[in-house]
């Protein structure tokens, strides 16, 4: 099975060996949410008709790959893959942008991403925006904090714009509507319910 930053998520009834580059040039390619690294997870005991030492089959295990090695054709970062494998392209962890912006939405926080990039990427302001009011919820271990940011003053050079962390949470006022007291309630579950219901393909 294949998850994650790719395309096309799927599931391999493997009939002959296949390596890790060749799966996900199957699946469309990964996506620019992934984070640069791929992990495989392997069962223990897989009844596998691929060639391997029977104590690389007793035990669990969870390796992991580069992305910039597999492209360049590292052999040892292009495994064979099992029947019964669960490869992962990981994601980079989501910044969330909401409020007064058009597309409200999570981005990618694989590159480094400031505030007015991130509502550049939601699809800017929206009519009703207050550019002078945003708030960035941000955990720090247990506690929270929240820092104030204003568009206008970034845009004369009067405050620095500033860099957003995995899971911040950009909150842009809108005109008219008074801000909640209480941190946004986001669905951030990653994993569908529905995972195995992926198509499956075959390879032969």
């Amino acid at each position: 099975m294949l998850l994650g930053a790719v395309r096309n998520r799927q599931r391999f009834k493997l009939g002959r060996e296949v390596h890790l580059k060749e799966l996900i040039a199957l699946s469309g390619g990964v996506t620019d949410t992934a984070s640069g690294e791929i992990t495989i997870f392997r069962p223990p005991d897989l009844n596998c008709f691929t060639t391997v030492a029977a104590n690389e089959k007793k035990s669990q295990s969870v390796m992991h790959y580069k992305i910039s090695q597999l492209l360049q054709g590292d052999e040892p970062s292009n495994p064979a893959v099992l029947s019964g494998d669960i490869v992962t392209v990981v994601e980079a962890p989501p910044i969330y942008v909401i409020g007064g912006v058009n597309v409200p939405r999570p981005i990618s926080s694989k590159d480094e991403v400031s505030v007015s990039r991130a509502v550049a990427a939601a699809g800017g302001l929206a009519k009703e925006a207050d550019e002078s009011d945003i708030v960035i919820y941000r955990r720090d271990g247990k506690e929270s904090k929240t820092i104030s940011v204003d568009l206008k003053k970034i845009s004369a050079k009067q405050q620095d714009d500033v860099l957003l962390k995995p899971f911040d949470i950009v909150d842009i006022g809108q005109k008219g509507r008074a801000r909640s007291k209480f941190l946004p309630a986001l669905n951030t579950e990653q994993i569908s319910r529905d995972i195995f219901k992926v198509p499956v393909r075959i390879i032969e």
